[in-house]
């Protein structure tokens, strides 16, 4: 079940099994060209998302593809291979 808030998807590309930030963010759904979905689903299950292969492309064109699908009012979006995420406050680094 999709947060009704916030959604974050992952953009990910020949990655299968190597998606770094679902180690980050476990809640995540992975999104993929269809023709990647068997070898990502694999790894991931339900938490895979797919973008349509006429649709997937480029950054822009990926980005703009998850975010249209997007069935929350907000979005996060991460890169498949983020290994955390945080802040810094004070010159000191805070790890979620």
């Amino acid at each position: 079940m999709i947060d009704t808030q916030i959604h974050v998807a992952i953009r990910s590309f020949c990655r299968a099994g190597r998606v770094d930030a679902m180690k980050v963010a476990r809640f995540a759904y992975v999104c993929v060209p269809e023709s990647q979905a068997d070898e990502y689903r694999e790894h991931y299950g339900d938490r895979v998302l797919l973008i349509p292969d006429e649709l997937d492309g480029n950054l822009g064109r990926k980005m703009k593809a998850i975010l249209d699908r997007s069935p929350c009012p907000w979005t996060v979006v991460l890169d498949d291979d983020v290994t955390a995420v945080g802040w810094y406050e004070d010159a000191v680094q805070y790890r979620m």
